[in-house]
C-alpha cells in the first residue's frame, strides 16, 4: 500500500479481510491516503461487522461439526 510501504495482502490479513474486499475499497476510494483517512469506521459500525464475522465463524464451526 501508498503510504505503509506494506503489500495488499498483509495489510488485509491484519485487518481479517479478503484482498479483494481490500482492492475493492481501494478501487472505490481511489486509494489515496487522504480519502482514506476520511472514511474511518465508526466505532458501531465496526461493532456490527466482527458481530456479524463472529456469528459466520460459529455456524461455520456448527456446519464443520455436523459432518
Amino acid at each position: 500500500m501508498k503510504e505503509s510501504g506494506k503489500a495488499v495482502a498483509e495489510v488485509a490479513r491484519e485487518l481479517k479481510i479478503k484482498d479483494n474486499t481490500l482492492y475493492g475499497w481501494m478501487k472505490k476510494f481511489g486509494g489515496e491516503p487522504e480519502v482514506v483517512q476520511n472514511q474511518a469506521f465508526k466505532s458501531e459500525d465496526h461493532q456490527l461487522w466482527e458481530m456479524q464475522r463472529q456469528i459466520r465463524k460459529r455456524e461455520l464451526q456448527e456446519e464443520n461439526e455436523i459432518l
